[in-house]
């Protein structure tokens, strides 16, 4: 787990973060049509990215919360169902941390911070589906 301090994470950080936190949600599958998605992987292959990210304490302005509303990246199953990927399994302060890279990445790079993490969601996509570790 990480602690927030100082010490800004870096890139890798984020994204071994964030890859490990959706790869726990497999094995899952569709409520509505019951397509099993064994993998992270599996679930990126088959279906189909809808819209933005979602960071519902940037979206309150809230960048340390004392209980983080969280983020979700939605997608479309096959059969047509809406699913999200959540960081509700992820721990208060690897959350804090996560927000804290972002309002730090996004002010360094002068980019408004939901482009930063739609940023984050194309690249780890492309990461896992390209195999890399």
């Amino acid at each position: 787990m990480l602690e927030v301090c100082a010490t800004r994470m870096t890139n890798a950080e984020v994204y071994a973060l964030m890859r490990g936190n959706y790869e726990r949600q497999f094995p899952r599958s569709c409520p509505v049509c019951a397509r099993q998605f064994a993998s992270l992987r599996e679930y990126l292959l088959a279906t189909s990215p809808v819209g933005r990210m979602v960071s519902y304490d940037i979206d309150a302005n809230d960048w340390a919360p004392a209980e983080p509303l969280g983020t979700v990246a939605l997608s479309n199953c096959s059969c047509g169902n809406t699913l999200g990927l959540g960081t509700e399994l992820l721990a208060h302060p690897d959350r804090l941390a996560l927000l804290a890279w972002l309002r730090d990445e996004a002010g360094r790079r002068g980019l408004p911070p939901q482009d930063v993490l739609d940023e984050c969601r194309r690249i780890l996509r492309a990461r896992v589906l390209e195999g890399e570790p």
